[in-house]
């Protein structure tokens, strides 16, 4: 087994144990030895009340399965950023896959993404990729083309680059401004197309089960947060000018030149300070 991992899976978990364990088991079905021996699972307990917390000490403590296994335990909920946030600040890995706990695993998604990210590693690569704009990711009446949060993968290179920083610290790749949740894909994806990285959807072998923590849980106000955070993005990104091309005309073109798209459209957009 090597020292280091060569890649971190980042999760995290607020209660509904039920979907760790799942995600935890799927992952650990489709991980052959030879990947597994390399391979850190990285899961950040949100302060959860269940059963989440001793299940994964004890997950810790088995032999059996991935090389690597990290778990740290919150007194608060950081929520999505925070707990992403503290995830990737712990990971070994030279490349970081970032995923949400109510996914599920087809096959090993690990070498599928090493082998389609090594083609361009000057990108973040996704699951599914937001073309057309809908009633949040706009700005100037243009869209905001993005690679949905809930399966992210890119080098820590990469991450370092686009992360925020503290006194020469690293703090993590996603803005906690957006905290609970929702947003923080959005902003990373414009923060990547503005430092010209491209965000490439890829027919990885993960399933997305669909938000299973915020839109079960009955006293998460779903659609309150989601409009105070399209409220704080806007306010955060209005100092850029409407480029000078629809990004919908970009990726028009640029779907016709191949069956991957490489974000381009959202590189008109300049800084308007």
């Amino acid at each position: 087994m090597a020292n280091t991992p060569l890649v971190s899976v980042v999760t995290t978990g607020w209660n509904h144990s039920y979907l760790l364990k799942n995600f935890i088991d799927s992952l650990e079905a489709v991980t052959p030895p030879e990947w597994a021996a390399k391979t850190e699972l990285v899961v950040v307990n949100n302060a959860s009340v269940d059963d989440t917390a001793p299940f994964l000490d004890q997950w810790r403590r088995t032999q059996a399965g991935l090389g690597f296994k990290h778990v740290i335990h919150t007194d608060t909920n950081l929520g999505y950023a925070g707990g992403n946030n503290l995830g990737v600040r712990a990971a070994r890995g030279e490349y970081l896959l970032l995923v949400n706990n109510d996914v599920l695993f087809d096959s090993n998604p690990i070498e599928h993404c090493l082998r389609v990210y090594r083609e361009n590693p000057r990108a973040i690569l996704g699951r599914r990729l937001i073309r057309r704009r809908g009633p949040w990711n706009s700005l100037h009446g243009q869209v905001v083309c993005y690679l949905e949060g809930w399966c992210l993968f890119a080098s820590a290179t990469i991450c370092r680059e686009l992360g925020f920083w503290r006194e020469s610290t690293f703090t993590g790749i996603f803005d906690e401004t957006f905290s609970p949740a929702f947003f923080e894909d959005i902003d990373l994806s414009l923060r990547a197309s503005l430092k010209q990285i491209a965000l490439r959807q890829v027919d990885l072998p993960v399933r997305h089960l669909g938000s299973r923590t915020t839109k079960m849980t009955p006293s998460f106000p779903y659609m309150r947060v989601i409009k105070e955070n399209h409220e704080k993005f806007v306010a955060k990104w209005r100092h850029l000018q409407a480029p000078a091309i629809a990004p919908e005309t970009a990726v028009r073109a640029a779907a016709m030149s191949g069956p991957r798209l490489i974000l381009g459209g959202l590189g008109a957009l300049r800084n308007g300070r």
